[in-house]
């Protein structure tokens, strides 16, 4: 039995995105451990990634909003 094609369009785009996964965990990780480390709650650590999504400018928020 054979996945709808949906699905298969899903896969095939999770399986397409693993290496831009791979390179995003270890800053998001990091991301994760400042932000605890400076004082944030794990939800407002994932609300500030979310509404900061720019690498580098999420660590120069955190050190503007924590200073």
């Amino acid at each position: 039995m054979t996945a709808p094609p949906r699905m298969r369009a899903l896969r095939d785009g999770l399986v397409a995105a693993i290496p831009l996964m791979l390179g995003y965990f270890p800053i998001a990780f990091s991301f994760g451990v400042a932000a605890i480390r400076a004082g944030f709650s794990p939800a407002e650590a994932v609300m500030f990634s979310a509404v900061i999504f720019a690498g580098a400018a999420q660590f120069l928020g955190l050190a503007l909003v924590t200073s």
